[in-house]
């Protein structure tokens, strides 16, 4: 808000029948949206996100505008990608990597929004691209350890990061959890980092996701570390001269 411009008064506000207090069980938005929001501000207490920024941006924005809602979102991923930017440009890889992150998941709203948007898949690639810059600049500044990884998929291979609580090698529990691209969190990699495991991140694919055909299930891949893990599910790991790994990953 411009230093020229005015709060709106208690009058002024529309709450759709409703206290500003109820707003929680009131909703947000109706429908995906309200998901969406309520997504975002459940990330911010791992700093996925920032409140203030979600909430001044949707306070921008009216129901059922889906430029309007697309806009926004990659309006503030661009704003905080470029704050991401400059932390790391002088050094400051803490802040970098915060800003990356938050910058990550306001572009992951808007690559969701694309579906409702007319000709939306023109801006699908441009989007996702941006999301993936900005998680490729967290990982690069985060403090945690992470190892990107290959899933076969299809004659192709889906991305995936393990994360590791120190740089210690040796056996431990792993946590293994197979996201859509776009709802990737370290969150709970952060809260099994605190109770010594690791996390591996899978991205199932859309298309896979959508004909129910993502399921758990051992799969090898290529790793440079020289690493074997036992199957299902990651849950121990030793060094080993060959370099294999297994995880859960969508099938064909």
């Amino acid at each position: 808000m411009s230093t020229t411009e005015q709060a709106l008064t208690v009058e002024q506000l529309d709450h759709g029948g409703r206290t500003s207090h109820e707003v929680y069980t009131a909703g947000f938005y109706e429908g995906d949206w309200d998901f969406s929001v309520r997504l975002l501000l459940g990330k911010s207490t791992r700093g996925g996100t920032d409140i203030g920024e979600v909430l001044a941006t949707i306070a921008k924005v009216e129901p059922k505008d889906d430029e309007g809602w697309f806009a926004a979102w990659v309006a503030l991923g661009e704003r905080i990608a470029g704050i991401a930017e400059s932390s790391a440009a002088g050094g400051h890889r803490v802040s970098a990597a915060r800003a990356y992150l938050r910058a990550a998941n306001y572009y992951a709203t808007a690559v969701n929004a694309i579906s409702a948007l007319d000709e939306g898949t023109d801006r699908l690639l441009p989007t996702f691209r941006a999301h993936r810059a900005a998680w490729e600049g967290f990982l690069a500044n985060t403090h945690w350890p992470v190892e990107r990884i290959d899933i076969p998929y299809e004659g192709s291979s889906m991305p995936g990061w393990f994360f590791r609580p120190d740089t210690a090698d040796g056996p431990r529990k792993t946590l293994v959890m197979t996201l859509a691209a776009t709802r990737r969190s370290p969150a709970s990699g952060a809260r099994a980092s605190k109770a010594g495991w690791s996390a591996a991140t899978t991205s199932c694919s859309t298309r896979a996701r959508a004909s129910s055909r993502c399921s758990s299930s051992a799969a090898s891949r290529s790793a440079p570390t020289g690493r074997t893990c036992s199957p299902p599910s990651w849950t121990t790991c030793s060094p080993a001269t060959t370099s294999t790994r297994t995880s859960s990953a969508c099938t064909g």
